[in-house]
């Protein structure tokens, strides 16, 4: 009997967003964010993403390929809120994030929470950007 072997045609990237389910692993980034275990990149796709994400430390969102935002022109849009109150560093990159009713980053808890900003554009169209409000001297905003 043939052995049948398992390919990701997505290429060599573990977890991509896509809004199209053929064309990643994920359609929403909360769920890849719950899949994804630290030192995980999660990649995403062109297309806008209503959601509240509650970062998890050591996962990276990163644009995919030449899609980022580099140009302000919003191919990767994340519009909601991004929340890290756990101990380690995220970093998201090439992504435009955007207010929706509230702040598009919140850091917040006790822990040494730290999030960078990799060449993203920040909208602030309603409301405040950024709230910071750890209690943890290590914890930042890079």
């Amino acid at each position: 009997m043939a052995q049948q072997i398992s390919t990701n045609t997505f290429g060599c990237a573990k977890w991509i967003v896509s809004s199209d389910a053929t064309q990643g692993t994920h359609t929403t980034i909360a769920g890849a964010l719950t899949s994804a275990s630290s030192g995980d990149t999660i990649f995403i796709r062109p297309g806008t993403y209503t959601e509240n994400l509650t970062l998890k430390a050591g996962v990276n969102l990163t644009a995919f390929g030449s899609d980022s935002s580099l140009n302000a022109t919003g191919k990767i849009i994340i519009s909601g809120t991004c929340t890290l109150t756990a101990a380690g560093s995220v970093t998201i990159s090439g992504i435009q994030l955007q207010t929706n009713s509230a702040a598009l980053l919140a850091v917040t808890g006790s822990a040494a929470s730290i999030v960078n900003l990799n060449n993203c554009y920040l909208n602030c169209t309603n409301n405040t950007g950024i709230t910071f409000s750890s209690s943890d001297a290590s914890a930042a905003v890079n």
